[in-house]
């Protein structure tokens, strides 16, 4: 069997990515990728988005831990 491509995750599971979020030109060069890749983002709509995004997940995210642990018997106050 021939494979033509191989994909790794590598953000933080295999490596540790350091990506500072509030640097201009990250959004600049992403929002050029995208365009090239037919998706018409601004850098200022992306990190808005992206932002926005990742707020959204770690509410998310809080809300399931809560539920476990009131599943599991246990005090989620503390």
């Amino acid at each position: 069997m021939n494979y033509q491509n191989i994909l790794f995750d590598l953000y933080g599971t295999l490596a540790d990515i350091h990506t500072d979020e509030s640097k201009k030109e990250l959004w600049k060069s992403l929002s050029v990728w995208y365009q090239s890749h037919g998706a018409a983002y601004t850098p200022w709509k992306l990190q808005k988005d992206y932002m926005q995004y990742v707020a959204e997940e770690k509410k998310e995210a809080a809300v399931r831990t809560f539920l476990k642990q009131i599943e599991n018997g246990s005090d989620p106050s503390n």
